[in-house]
């Protein structure tokens, strides 16, 4: 997914919530032109300062039977894409 705003000074912050029937395993794989910070239920679980650089996280610990919500905080530095 490719998300873009109207202002490229300004830190958006991304959030989805999502179901979990079970404990299950799960990998997240992200990138973003030029930095972000996620965090998944409350417990940071990467940040970037770099797209060159995406990033590869073991998301299992922090999964929850049930609710779950992912929040990314996004930025842009130095101009558009």
């Amino acid at each position: 997914m490719w998300i873009w705003g109207d202002n490229e000074n300004t830190r958006y912050v991304i959030r989805k919530s999502f179901e979990v029937s079970g404990k299950t395993q799960g990998w997240l794989a992200a990138s973003a032109d030029n930095g972000m910070s996620i965090v998944l239920n409350g417990k940071p679980i990467g940040q970037s300062e770099s797209w060159e650089e995406g990033l590869q996280v073991d998301i299992s610990n922090a999964l929850v039977t049930g609710k779950n919500e992912i929040v990314f905080e996004t930025w842009n530095t130095g101009g558009v894409a």
